[in-house]
């Protein structure tokens, strides 16, 4: 959600095709921003202060995929690639995610190009939302 621009954006699935809609918060206006049709889209932040849009797109459950674009769609690009991302966050150029590594689960840390990625904590349990305060 974008309170500043008073939109609501969201993903959906039919097993065909996969879309992140967005509407006003009244839900008069809806539209269809990107569309895909290769794995299903399973997670959405925005980052409101710098207008970006990224979402979580899985290939075969195990390989996913972080893409980021404006948030109007455009110029969508792939920034992280890992196993198993459950949850994403972003603010001010930076990417959280909850995903599997070696160790086992944890939530990382990237810039907004998926470069100097970290762990910054490990659990043995499955993370499943992330949120940024």
């Amino acid at each position: 959600m974008d309170s500043a621009t008073k939109q609501i954006f969201w993903v959906t699935d039919n097993t065909i095709s996969q879309r992140v809609r967005t509407s006003d918060f009244d839900g008069r206006i809806t539209t269809t921003i990107l569309r895909g049709s290769k794995g299903p889209f399973t997670g959405l932040t925005i980052d409101a202060q710098k207008q970006r849009l990224y979402w979580i797109k899985s290939t075969d459950n195990i390989a996913t995929s972080i893409f980021r674009s404006d948030l109007s769609g455009r110029g969508s690009q792939e920034v992280v690639t890992a196993s198993f991302i459950t949850s994403i966050g972003a603010e001010n150029d930076q990417i959280f995610w909850a995903g599997r590594n070696a160790g086992g689960n944890a939530i990382f840390q990237a810039d907004i190009n998926g470069q100097n990625q970290k762990v910054i904590q490990v659990s043995d349990s499955e993370i499943h939302s992330i949120t940024i305060k």
